[in-house]
């Protein structure tokens, strides 16, 4: 129970019925924090999306009225989507499983150097990780800047490691090198918020690959 005695999480938007709706347009009203405990605005239903506004006892607190649910705003879906790739970097970073279920879509397939078969969901993603893994054992991505819409979110990686494993790389033995270089993904969402794709920017490699400068490691 939160200490406006409504049982719902202060930090979550509250939605409370209003008669004054039409149709299924929607509004938003500021309503005074005490009034939240008052029969006739007891809240509805309530989506897990962070407000916008500071909620402090004896302030305001922001209220959609909505009749047939809640959709969220292109802004709060960016936002969304931020975070999840926040949390994606720490999946990456320790080959969580679990977490990677959590952001990644089952239907979301990937392409692999290893692989004649698309790799699907968490799983597939992270053997990807895996096979880096083989290679660079520490390797490591840093997201170092991001830039979003409601469907993708390109994301700029500071990507180091050193060629230690056990497992050659593009025809290479490992030697003890390190590197350090940014790449460049776009990362696609489904409605759910997921990860549905991921295509990387090859840039300057694709053309020295191309030109037969530097090995392809397809």
């Amino acid at each position: 129970m939160c200490h406006d005695g409504t049982g719902f999480p202060d930090e979550f938007r509250y939605f409370v019925p209003d008669e004054r709706q039409c149709g299924d347009r929607f509004r938003k009203e500021t309503v005074p924090e005490e009034n939240f405990s008052s029969p006739d605005r007891t809240p509805v239903q309530w989506k897990s999306v962070k407000s916008s506004r500071s909620i402090r006892s004896g302030r305001e607190k922001e209220v959609i009225s909505i009749r047939g649910g809640y959709e969220m705003t292109d802004n709060e879906i960016i936002e969304r989507n931020r975070a999840v790739m926040r949390r994606f970097e720490k999946c990456i970073n320790t080959n969580d499983l679990a977490l990677g279920e959590e952001l990644i879509s089952a239907a979301a397939a990937f392409t692999a150097p290893f692989s004649p078969v698309p790799l699907y969901g968490a799983k597939g993603y992270l053997s990807v990780v895996d096979f880096m893994r083989r290679s660079f054992p520490d390797v490591h991505w840093t997201l170092e800047n991001m830039v979003a819409d409601k469907k993708t979110i390109a994301v700029q990686w500071r990507c180091t490691g050193t060629f230690s494993g056990t497992a050659s790389f593009a025809g290479l033995q490992p030697n003890n090198r390190k590197f350090s270089t940014t790449v460049m993904n776009f990362y696609t969402f489904d409605e759910e918020g997921k990860i549905i794709d991921d295509v990387t920017a090859v840039g300057i490699a694709g053309i020295l690959q191309g030109i037969g400068v530097l090995p392809s490691i397809c």
